[in-house]
């Protein structure tokens, strides 16, 4: 009798295994039964098998990335005025979201990965000393006492200050036959020529790990950094008895950060991160005021000496720069800062200098701030982060300042604009309300929280969007259009779906298959849409599917569009943008 039980158990255990949970005799390929393909075309679909109780798991999106430092080259040249060259690449962790472009127009040299035959997989603009340069050069021609080309300028920076031409760039390891990494940078005549390509697998061989040593203290940890946006504050001019100073002074620079709409509202999205190095002396590396009495005028001991680099001009070559706004400052061991960043897979860095004069810049990469008031200057941290981070322009005019106009050879910032033509509205028309005059005027303010306001980049003739704002004044809040920039920025460093699950098809029945997404737990951020065709069928986070969606569109056999649509519905960004959503398919059917 045992024996007949057992053989009994394995008749029905046998039977289970060969039709899942269905019913006895259930044929997955018989008529009438639900069917799904993950293939990327109707003509290429072919169904996936799949049992009642398993699941089917989409592919992830690989985000590796590796550092690479380049140095920057004049070679004055009309054609060509620049080149780079291969420095270094460090065998750090690191992460890149390939999905879309990012949201950084501003920027003018145009990096591409190219397969073998030279066809481009990706592209994005970045950041790089050749903008630094351009800039340069503008402010010193628009102060009437110095003139320089750009070559003079470039000698000078390799001269006296050669650290600051190098520069890193993040390349994605998850291109699919990439093979080189070029560079592109615009002429004056504004042809875009190559000025650097380079070997992908040759780089990512020479891989060196980090060779600066720091000690990282997670200050806000929302989960691994593939799927976070990685800020890294570093201290500069803090002696060892001065570690509990920075150690405060970065944990309010965390906090007003997050503090701030409209990155509070995706608080849940960034990891910060304090980097101890100590220095051997206090302060900035060099930061007396021009004419300044009783201020020694040397070089102290930083770890990343920071300089304010007006009046370190005008004292070694005796300049009178007394015109020109001397609250420019910034690290000029850029690349070991970037180099000690890496001790965590960072996006963005700040550098706190520990300085009690007062300046925020952020023209080298890097968000620079001193720490002259720990209750005013997180303000400013924030601000130079929306320079860095959001590649969003000042919109203040200060007296000392140079106009920073440069187009069409650099665009300008997505929140400051020329005037309006009768055949191009002003970048931001989207906020306005429909009766908006233009230029707005400022008794107007409070009926018109975003117009066009005149005066913005230390240029008279150049518009902003709101009276007043974190780009204007640091303690503002971002208006609209400068949050919805942020929110895009945030966007294009993660996705609004979760990084590190996938999307998943399991067999409920034979005419039945749930379909789920990786949402993220801040559901009333985001929104999701079913679709078959046009017709939304659901916004449930899961969706059951039976046959019944799918013979309405289409008869037996034949393959319809399934899509999964996530948004980002905070109202933060107007104009539509691909990377504030994601768009899963699949092709599903009745087999005939």
């Amino acid at each position: 009798m045992k024996h007949l039980v057992a053989l009994a158990v394995l008749i029905l255990l046998a039977a289970s295994l060969t039709t899942g949970c269905g019913e006895p005799g259930d044929s997955l390929e018989a008529a009438g039964s639900l069917q799904f393909s993950a293939d990327e075309t109707r003509d290429s679909a072919e169904a996936i098998e799949l049992l009642v109780g398993q699941t089917h798991l989409g592919l992830v999106e690989g985000r590796e990335a590796m550092l690479v430092f380049l140095r920057g080259i004049s070679t004055n040249q009309r054609d060509k005025p620049y080149a780079v060259e291969f420095v270094r690449t460090l065998d750090a962790e690191m992460y890149s979201d390939i999905n879309v472009p990012s949201a950084n127009s501003h920027l003018i040299m145009r990096a591409e990965i190219v397969d073998e035959d030279g066809t481009v997989l990706w592209t994005e603009n970045v950041n790089s000393i050749f903008q630094s340069l351009e800039f340069l050069k503008l402010i010193l021609e628009q102060t009437g006492s110095i003139r320089f080309t750009i070559h003079q300028i470039y000698n000078l920076v390799k001269a006296d200050y050669p650290e600051l031409l190098e520069f890193a760039v993040r390349i994605p390891m998850a291109i699919e036959g990439g093979v080189h990494y070029v560079l592109h940078i615009p002429t004056d005549a504004g042809n875009l020529v190559e000025i650097g390509r380079f070997d992908i697998a040759t780089m990512k061989a020479a891989a060196k790990p980090v060779r600066f040593e720091g000690t990282v203290t997670a200050l806000v940890d929302n989960g691994p950094s593939v799927d976070k946006i990685d800020v890294v504050i570093l201290s500069d001019g803090y002696t060892e008895a001065q570690r509990e100073k920075f150690e405060l002074d970065a944990q309010a620079t965390a906090k007003r950060l997050l503090e701030t709409t409209p990155l509070y509202e995706h608080r849940d999205l960034f990891n910060i991160w304090a980097i101890w190095t100590p220095s051997k002396d206090t302060g900035a590396s060099y930061d007396c005021r021009p004419g300044q009495t009783g201020c020694e005028q040397r070089f102290r001991d930083t770890a990343y000496e920071t300089v304010f680099v007006i009046p370190a001009v005008g004292d070694k070559f005796n300049i009178d720069v007394s015109s020109i706004s001397d609250r420019v400052a910034f690290p000029v061991q850029i690349g070991k800062a970037f180099e000690t960043a890496a001790l965590v897979p960072y996006d963005e860095v700040i550098v706190l200098s520990n300085s009690q004069k007062r300046a925020g810049f952020a023209g080298l990469y890097v968000a620079l701030v001193t720490s002259w008031d720990r209750g005013e200057f997180p303000d400013v941290a924030v601000h130079e982060f929306g320079h860095t981070f959001g590649i969003l322009g000042d919109e203040y005019q200060a007296e000392g300042d140079a106009c920073y106009f440069a187009e069409p050879k650099i665009p300008l910032p997505s929140n400051i604009a020329t005037a309006p033509t009768a055949t191009s509205a002003i970048k931001w028309a989207a906020w306005l309300v429909t009766d908006t005059p233009i230029p707005t005027p400022t008794n107007l303010r409070s009926q018109y929280r975003i117009g066009a306001y005149k005066g913005a980049y230390n240029c008279d003739f150049l518009y902003r969007p709101a009276y007043d704002c974190k780009m204007n004044s640091s303690h503002q809040e971002f208006c609209a259009v400068c949050a919805e920039q942020m929110v895009r920025r945030i966007y294009s460093v993660v996705d609004v779906t979760r990084h590190e699950e996938a999307a998943s098809v399991e067999r409920l029945g034979a005419d039945r298959l749930r379909f789920r997404v990786p949402l993220r737990e801040q559901t009333r951020r985001y929104s999701i849409n079913w679709m078959i065709g046009d017709e939304v069928i659901s916004n449930n986070p899961t969706l059951d599917l039976s046959t019944r969606p799918i013979l309405a569109h289409g008869k037996a056999g034949d393959w319809v569009e399934l899509v999964g649509l996530v948004e980002e519905t905070t109202g933060f960004v107007r104009v539509e943008d691909p990377r504030t959503r994601e768009r899963f398919s699949w092709w599903v059917r009745v087999a005939p």
